[in-house]
């Protein structure tokens, strides 16, 4: 098939004749049109990831999503519940504490971060089988959440264009959500600006609160282990899908582990006829 990316077509010049050769048209076409190839997608079980819920609430069963977009309404206050849940103005209205009650049944935010890194150093070179390996993983984690009806978001440490913004869609579930993902992979460049443990520190700040946070790399640095803890304890549901040579050195407490191949799926994944 065609190589992911975006491609200018034209200008073009058709030509037509009739069977017998004695005539003939001609027109030309001087625009171009870009033509944008979106990653391979392929299904979860693919990649070696659960059919159901990969990144789903694994934590205590206290840490429900607590977005203050999602209050329901309030309660008596009892002993063990988180004073930043409290209710001041239904407090003073009631004359006793009241705790704020979230629903629980509010779909986590998922916001995958993209290493397109392959290399820690750009002068090491670029493994392109790795790195659309790992670009076909985010496309395809965030088809699945979409098609879930879940909020699915996409970070890279990498721009669209030479000279553009950094890649950051916050998450959200609009008909247009996917197709901005897929987009925005399509036309990624090939060198990242940026490390990952760097966009993870900036944006996870931005994040709703109960985000569920997807770390895809093909490497692993001790800066990005560093910063996925600090993440887990402040209390974000932590994700990290290795590809390549990365691997944990020791598990992080807390924090969801798949390391999920190299070329040798890759090149399987590549095989795959889908539908």
């Amino acid at each position: 098939g065609l190589q992911r990316g975006a491609w200018a077509l034209g200008p073009l010049r058709l030509e037509s004749g009739d069977i017998f050769g004695l005539g003939s048209k001609c027109s030309e076409q001087l625009e171009t049109q870009l033509v944008l190839v979106y990653p391979r997608l392929v299904p979860l079980t693919a990649l070696g990831l659960p059919a159901r819920h990969p990144f789903g609430d694994w934590q205590t069963p206290r840490r429900l999503v607590e977005d203050p977009l999602r209050m329901m309404g309030a309660r008596e206050y009892r002993p063990g519940d988180s004073i930043r849940h409290i209710h001041w103005k239904a407090s003073a209205r009631q004359q006793g504490l009241q705790t704020k009650i979230f629903d629980p049944s509010a779909s986590r935010p998922l916001a995958l971060f993209l290493n397109i890194n392959t290399f820690a150093f750009i002068y090491e070179g670029l493994d392109r089988d790795l790195q659309e390996f790992a670009i076909t993983t985010a496309a395809s984690i965030a088809r699945y959440a979409w098609e879930q009806g879940q909020p699915v978001g996409l970070y890279v440490n990498a721009v669209a264009w030479p000279g553009g913004q950094r890649i950051r869609i916050a998450p959200g579930q609009h008909p247009e959500q996917l197709l901005q993902i897929l987009e925005a992979l399509a036309r990624v460049v090939e060198h990242g600006r940026w490390p990952l443990e760097a966009v993870l520190q900036v944006e996870s700040g931005h994040l709703p609160y109960g985000a569920t946070i997807v770390a895809i790399t093909p490497q692993i640095s001790a800066g990005l282990c560093t910063m996925l803890a600090e993440l887990q304890h402040r209390e974000y549901a932590v994700s990290l899908v290795a590809l390549g040579d990365a691997h944990l050195d020791a598990p992080l407490p807390g924090v969801q582990y798949y390391h999920i191949g190299g070329h040798e799926v890759w090149d399987d994944l590549k095989a795959l006829r889908l539908a």
